[in-house]
């Protein structure tokens, strides 16, 4: 059986195209598509005089709107896990923000498309387009992990060398969230997290082999849905990610279909336990002190990326006014200043790999924004009957009520 799926962003010429070059009369061909492309698909079909007269093609109406209405579709597929559905579009280019010249497929603009043919139960797409074929594997969406630990405690484990200061052999059979290089601990903690994340662009586009190879198969993986075609994991849970938030205007996810930039990985995962209904979180290993050398991060009183006081800030941002306009005239584009180990005056992380090596480098951590979007989060989740604490010792962040990590267990 041969699926190919013509919805909102996908081409009825590709489509045709793809018939003539690819599709085999011998074997059924079912096309996916709305209820108002249907008849310019099926005149499509029946323009190929090539078809040959007994050709088995099926054409299924699907209802974006009205997800409900599919289950009779579904019931025709008769899928197995390894099916693969076609999707012949004209992809929009998604350039990498810190590899130059690097391009990719826009693919979180088929969000939706993909959402509503993963849940008719497809696992594997194919891209198909005037550039070639590119193969996707989706196995897991966040709506299949909708409330799935509702009313159970969750940590969020982040990566400051706190961790070395605490029993974490305490966290073996809790809900554990980690992110990055955390597998650097798992042999000397004797167990793996229970899911794994990724935000930081920067790490993903320069690290991403380093990520697959390390990050044990068996853990689910939630990731920016529009970094799909770049990696290549098991157990890969690829989620709606807006990197777009202004600094200062925080926003948190309402639902499994977009979550939001929070100046912090840890804000990635805390959206994805509230998703899963995990109620109390805490979080552990989240330091928020980074002695980072403050006049090369461009960083103002001490270890902050502006100063809390009025008239300093006021100062700041009179000045960013002022000097903006120069910037647009001489069209000049500001590059990030990145931090190597080099940079830092006491350990940054629970591992001294984690930061080793001259080649490898990291986006300065932005603390205000980050504690922006933390009290809003604790806001949000407030609201909701949700309730976060902080139980690493010793941490900087205040926005959240402090445990004793011990007294837990």
């Amino acid at each position: 059986m041969q699926y190919v799926a013509v919805m909102a962003k996908e081409s009825i010429d590709l489509l045709v195209e793809w018939m003539r070059e690819q599709y085999t009369p011998d074997q059924p061909l079912i096309i996916l598509t709305t209820q108002m492309k249907f008849d310019a698909v099926q005149e499509a079909v029946h323009r190929l005089i090539l078809l040959p007269s007994d050709a088995l093609i099926q054409i299924l109406p699907i209802h974006p709107q009205h997800p409900g209405e599919n289950a009779s579709v579904a019931n025709k597929l008769d899928l197995h896990s390894s099916a693969k559905v076609i999707l012949p579009g004209f992809y929009n280019v998604d350039h990498a923000k810190f590899i130059e010249g690097g391009v990719f497929p826009k693919i979180q603009d088929n969000y939706k498309t993909i959402k509503i043919l993963w849940q008719l139960g497809f696992r594997v797409f194919e891209l198909y387009s005037y550039h070639g074929v590119r193969l996707l594997k989706i196995p897991y969406l966040l709506d299949e992990f909708i409330n799935l630990h509702k009313g159970h405690r969750a940590f969020i484990v982040g990566n400051g060398p706190s961790l070395n200061e605490i029993d974490m052999s305490l966290l073996q059979n809790e809900i554990t969230f980690g992110s990055n290089r955390c597998y650097l601990g798992f042999d000397g903690w004797g167990y793996q997290f229970t899911y794994w994340g990724i935000v930081d662009r920067l790490q993903i586009e320069h690290y991403q082999h380093e990520y697959e190879d390390n990050v044990p198969v068996n853990m689910i993986k939630f990731f920016p849905f529009q970094y799909l075609p770049l990696f290549q994991f098991e157990n890969a849970c690829p989620v709606p990610h807006k990197f777009g938030v202004k600094p200062g205007e925080p926003a948190f996810a309402s639902g499994p279909d977009m979550l939001y930039l929070g100046w912090s990985v840890s804000y990635f995962l805390i959206q994805i336990a509230a998703i899963m209904g995990c109620n109390p979180i805490y979080l552990v290993g989240m330091d928020h002190n980074y002695s980072l050398d403050q006049r090369k991060m461009g960083m103002i009183d001490g270890n902050r990326w502006f100063d809390k006081n009025p008239l300093t800030r006021m100062t700041v941002d009179l000045a960013r006014k002022i000097i903006k306009p120069f910037r647009r005239q001489a069209q000049t584009k500001s590059q990030p200043a990145f931090w190597r180990s080099s940079d830092a005056s006491h350990p940054t992380h629970f591992d001294q790999r984690y930061t080793q090596g001259e080649d490898r480098f990291f986006v300065p951590p932005r603390p205000v924004y980050a504690e922006q979007a933390y009290r809003h989060a604790r806001h949000v989740l407030e609201s909701r009957g949700v309730t976060i604490f902080n139980a690493t010792p010793g941490s900087a962040l205040h926005e959240f009520e402090f445990v004793d990590f011990e007294n837990l267990f």
